[in-house]
């Protein structure tokens, strides 16, 4: 039998060729791939995780300091400094901060005030941070997550006010503690903490444009178990809080210093001194004015035109006849009229705090221009305080 033969006739063996063997090493390199691809997501999600607690401190004017927690002496804040819980910030004289959390919520402190970071708590997307105002003033501007919820709690001496996502302001100072909401919805525990355990009194929600302000005075009855007014709405000028000039606003829009907004009034004043003829036949001055009329009188009672004082003071006045809707004061220093928060409709009184700490009040000659007007914007006699600051 030739070669030939054999090769052409001789039968073959056509038994293919298995793929197992390399389907097996393509799957083995596959969960190979998958286990690597979930260690690092694990990983990255466990450093996410450990990060949500921190916050970054950003002096934005002035300086500011921090005593890190387990210690008893303030150090210079550093450029984007890490806060962590039991952090105490405190910013100085002429001087504000930011604190940013890793949603983008911002807490704006005020010059001379001192913020704790007391503590955190998050389990899945549930976060929890709770801030305590010891002095000052603070502005939240408080972002909601993506997913799951953060609460932000601020704590001062008087209330709790508990936040999902809203815009606000509040303080203690002197003998004010209070809370301004400018967007969103702010739940308010008004706490007594007297004992040994804080006791909730009294809850409200605070809406965009409502406010709570207690003094002294509100305070007392407040804690004797009074009934006091908690939510009142604020004026428009309390949207956006003088102290904070320079800094965004609740609507992300930035807001001028004072001095180049009067400067920008008094433009727009002398362009309107000088309208065409036409212009002023047609709005005359005269109908822009409210007027006066008998109806409608005040007095201020103390203190005395004239005194000199050492520290705060409060004005104290009555409405003598006539029905008061609001009444205004204006100080000397800014010149912009102020719409007392506490004054009621048909009220017989009022009061208006000046403090150094306001800065509503200053050393030398304080001028006060105090009028009332009724609901249908006719003013009332105008009374004209000076007051002497020595110190």
């Amino acid at each position: 039998m030739s070669y030939t033969y054999y090769r052409r006739y001789q039968p073959r063996n056509n038994k293919r060729r298995s793929n197992f063997r390399s389907f097996f090493w393509l799957v083995i390199i596959l969960v190979l791939l998958a286990l690597g691809v979930r260690a690092c997501v694990s990983v990255i999600s466990k450093i996410s995780n450990e990060k949500r607690d921190e916050a970054t401190l950003t002096v934005t004017s002035g300086s500011a300091e921090v005593t890190l927690w387990g210690e008893d002496e303030a150090k210079e804040a550093a450029s984007a400094q890490l806060i962590l819980e039991g952090d105490t910030l405190h910013t100085l004289n002429d001087s504000q901060a930011v604190l940013r959390f890793h949603n983008g919520t911002e807490v704006t402190l005020d010059e001379n005030s001192k913020l704790i970071y007391e503590s955190f708590e998050g389990e899945d997307d549930e976060e929890q941070v709770v801030l305590g105002l010891l002095q000052g003033q603070v502005w939240v501007e408080h972002l909601p997550m993506e997913t799951g919820t953060f609460t932000l709690t601020l704590e001062n001496d008087l209330m709790d006010i508990i936040s999902t996502a809203s815009t606000f302001w509040a303080g203690h100072r002197a003998q004010e503690t209070y809370v301004y909401n400018v967007e969103g919805q702010s739940t308010v525990h008004f706490v007594d903490r007297r004992a040994s355990e804080a006791v909730v009194v009294e809850e409200t929600v605070l809406n965009p444009g409502n406010k709570s302000l207690f003094d002294e005075e509100k305070t007392t009855l407040f804690l004797a178990r009074q009934s006091v007014v908690l939510s009142e709405p604020m004026s428009e000028d309390e949207f956006h809080p003088q102290w904070l000039s320079g800094q965004r606003s609740g609507t992300g829009e930035v807001i001028e210093d004072e001095e180049a907004l009067l400067e920008e009034e008094e433009e727009t004043d002398v362009e309107a001194e000088a309208p065409t003829e036409e212009v002023e036949e047609e709005t005359p001055k005269e109908e822009e004015e409210p007027v006066a009329i008998n109806a409608l009188k005040i007095t201020v009672d103390a203190p005395t035109s004239g005194a000199t004082l050492t520290d705060a003071f409060a004005i104290e006045g009555r409405i003598l006849e006539g029905t008061a809707s609001r009444v205004t004061v204006t100080w000397s220093g800014t010149g912009v009229p102020y719409a007392l928060g506490y004054f009621q409709e048909g009220e017989g009184s009022f009061r208006y705090v000046a403090d150094p700490e306001y800065r509503n009040f200053s050393a030398g000659e304080n001028t006060y221009t105090v009028v009332a007007y009724d609901s249908d914007g006719n003013i009332s006699n105008t009374v004209v305080l000076v007051v002497n600051g020595e110190f």
